[in-house]
C-alpha cells in the first residue's frame, strides 16, 4: 500500500492521501498521526495540535485544532487529585486528561490567582467539545460539575487575564 504526500492537517477523503495513511473523516476530513492516551499532551510532544481521540479499538490519533503551548505542564488527573500549575505566558493553556474509575457526578474546579482570569474548557474523549466556563473574573473560579461514566475527559485551562500567574485544579467526586 502506498501512503499520499499530505501532511498533518492536511484535507482527505482516505487514509491514502496522508502521508501518514490515517484520514480522520468525521467532519471535514483531515490528515492525521497516531498518539497514546497514556501522555497527557501526547499530539503537541509530536509538534501537532489536538486531542488524542480513540477511533477504534486500540487506535488513537489526534483529532481537532486545540494548541496547549510548550511547556510540560500538561497531565493526567483522577478522582480526588489537585494540580497547582504557573502560566508560562499570557496566553498559554494547560491540558489535562481526567480519568474517570466510576460513574457519578465530579467537580472540576480550576482556581487562579487573584489577580488573574481564566476559562475552562471541557472535551469528550472523542476530542468534541461538551462546553466551557468562564464567567467569573479575575481571582475567581471557573468550572462546572460533570456527570460521567467510566473513561476520559478532557479540561484545558485558558489563561485570559492579564498576567501569567498560577491556578490550582481539583477533581473531586459529589
Amino acid at each position: 500500500m502506498c501512503n499520499g504526500s499530505k501532511k498533518f492537517g492536511d484535507p482527505c477523503t482516505m487514509g491514502e492521501d496522508c502521508a501518514s495513511g490515517l484520514c480522520l473523516t468525521d467532519g471535514p476530513g483531515m490528515c492525521t498521526i497516531t498518539c497514546t492516551q497514556a501522555v497527557a499532551n501526547d499530539c503537541g510532544g509530536q509538534g501537532v495540535a489536538g486531542l488524542c481521540a480513540q477511533v477504534a479499538v486500540d487506535t488513537f490519533v489526534c483529532a481537532g485544532d486545540l494548541t496547549f503551548g510548550a511547556d510540560k505542564d500538561d497531565a493526567i488527573m483522577q478522582d480526588g487529585d489537585t494540580v497547582k500549575r504557573m502560566f508560562q505566558t499570557k496566553t498559554d493553556a494547560d491540558l489535562f486528561h481526567i480519568e474517570f474509575a466510576v460513574a457519578g457526578t465530579y467537580l472540576i474546579a480550576a482556581t487562579p490567582d487573584l489577580d488573574d482570569d481564566i476559562r475552562v474548557e471541557f472535551y469528550n474523549a472523542d476530542a468534541s467539545e461538551l462546553g466551557f466556563s468562564d464567567n467569573g473574573g479575575a481571582g475567581e473560579p471557573e468550572g462546572g460539575e460533570i456527570m460521567t461514566q467510566p473513561g476520559l475527559l478532557y479540561v484545558v485551562v485558558r489563561n485570559i487575564g492579564n498576567s501569567n500567574g498560577s491556578f490550582t485544579i481539583t477533581v473531586m467526586k459529589q
